[in-house]
């Protein structure tokens, strides 16, 4: 079986841990694992959101070595690409409009007011004073938008896991998979660290 999972940081212990276990259970199995991951050239990371170049390398240091323990090939991960595209913002004054957001119809406004409520730790974050984060943000769920679609319009899948669902960049993975009509899985932390759902 061939198996994708996106994976867009190892910077969240809990959730990477998580999605090893996963992995390892496909190999395990005999399944054929590809990944779709960051390179570092991501225009946003909610967990790296100042983006610190110290926590980058350790990001992806801890992919590749973590890769190598696998022994997942080179051959079966695709970076996220940074978009090309030109995104430009609508004037937007409060989250609810921030919501209600559509961009190259992939209606993300939820995911980015998701990550921007996440990021500042406010259910109504000053919008004006954020627009350059938030469009960093949807700079993010476009790349991470295109380069899934590549990849699921490249080869079929049997699978294709993606963590959580409500961030911008998994987010976009989703409407990628729903536009292909690839199916999918999200899986979330359960109730404690040893279970997951």
């Amino acid at each position: 079986m061939k198996t994708l999972f996106l994976l867009t940081t190892t910077l969240w212990d809990a959730a990477f841990k998580i999605t090893l276990e996963l992995i390892h259970s496909h190999i395990k199995n005999g399944d054929e694992i590809h990944i779709v991951t960051c390179g570092g050239e991501l225009h946003f990371c909610l967990a790296n959101n100042e983006h610190s170049k110290i926590k980058c390398s350790a990001c992806r240091l801890r992919f590749k070595k973590t890769m190598q323990l696998l022994k997942i090939p080179n051959k079966n991960i695709t970076y996220i690409k940074p978009t090309t595209k030109n995104i430009k913002l609508p004037q937007i004054n409060d989250i609810d409009e921030l919501k209600n957001l559509d961009i190259l119809n992939l209606k993300i406004g939820p995911s980015l007011a998701s990550c921007m409520i996440s990021k500042t730790r406010n259910h109504k974050p000053n919008i004006y004073s954020e627009r350059n984060l938030i469009t960093q943000i949807a700079k993010a769920s476009v790349s991470c938008y295109e380069t899934t679609t590549k990849e699921l319009t490249k080869q079929k899948y049997d699978r294709f896991y993606i963590f959580n669902g409500r961030y911008a960049t998994e987010n976009a993975a989703i409407k990628s998979a729903e536009k292909l009509n690839a199916g999918y899985y999200t899986y979330e932390f359960g109730q404690n660290l040893s279970t997951y759902v």
